[in-house]
């Protein structure tokens, strides 16, 4: 390093870290954040700035290549979490190579303002977590068709899933009616199970809380069931078929409020259940 050569441009990262942290002109540390040898006093730089003085310059940053040699994920991450602007978190949602920072730039969205891009976003994003992230955002009472169609036919059934909780109840029923029929994926059916009308769909649940292949699904139908005989009838044949069973009758034992239908429970399956240890160790509120 020559005579006149600022400590900062030291290979040294203890010594030009130092040196930077003594440094408050900010169109020097923008200098340093570009030009410095060392990752550590760039990230120090960065971490330097004043945000509201360089949300262009750290929008760039964080925007550049997840495997830039030039600007490493060190340097992104520092540079985005400095980022405040609507306007330039925007742009980083929709152009960020990292999928980290874009995601992470979708949750910082204010709502209210980016209802067209995070629609976007949910619609065409290639990673379905950050797809997960903008239909969080969206405003059911804008989206209701665009949720409709990710809640059917989107690949990724997380995705599915939490457009199934967004759809507006009154709206859709015939919709999460098939979906909790038809779905490949257990827990789209069970949250559109979750969502459908009792008093609209009584002989549905009562078809799924018996035939459902997963049995947290037929339990999320039979807690759906208004009439008790219904219940009574698909307790016996729980009973009936207990190998494929016993994790919802033991469920149903701890939830149910029918007090005749637990003890229907108890007197048929209380020993293969284990029931003396779960009823002292799980009672219900109000007992």
């Amino acid at each position: 390093m020559g005579l006149f050569t600022p400590a900062w441009k030291s290979i040294d990262e203890k010594k030009a870290q130092k040196a930077v942290k003594k440094i408050n002109n900010q169109k020097k540390l923008a200098r340093i954040v570009a030009e410095a040898p060392t990752v550590e006093a760039r990230k120090t730089a960065i971490e330097q700035l004043i945000p509201e003085q360089h949300q262009p310059l750290l929008a760039m940053i964080a925007k550049e290549d997840y495997d830039s040699t030039d600007w490493p994920e060190l340097l992104r991450a520092a540079a985005f979490d400095k980022l405040t602007y609507q306007t330039f978190l925007a742009d980083v949602a929709k152009e960020a190579k990292t999928l980290g920072i874009r995601r992470g730039a979708v949750n910082k969205l204010i709502p209210e303002q980016h209802q067209t891009l995070l629609a976007a976003i949910a619609k065409d994003d290639e990673y379905s977590w950050i797809r997960i992230s903008a239909i969080k955002k969206l405003i059911p009472e804008q989206h209701q068709s665009l949720l409709a169609v990710l809640a059917k036919e989107d690949e990724k059934e997380h995705v599915r899933e939490c457009a199934v909780k967004k759809l507006a109840r009154k709206q859709h029923q015939l919709l999460l009616a098939k979906i909790a029929k038809e779905d490949k994926d257990a827990t789209v059916r069970k949250a559109a199970v979750k969502q459908l009308y009792p008093e609209r769909h009584q002989q549905l649940c009562a078809e799924i809380a018996k035939d459902d292949a997963d049995w947290k699904v037929r339990q999320a139908a039979y807690f759906k069931l208004l009439k008790p005989t219904v219940k009574r009838s698909l307790i016996e044949y729980y009973s009936e078929h207990l190998q494929d069973n016993d994790r919802l009758l033991l469920a149903i034992y701890k939830r149910e409020t029918e007090g005749d239908i637990r003890t229907m429970i108890a007197e048929r399956d209380g020993k293969a259940l284990h029931l003396g240890h779960a009823n002292g160790g799980n009672k219900r509120s109000g007992e």
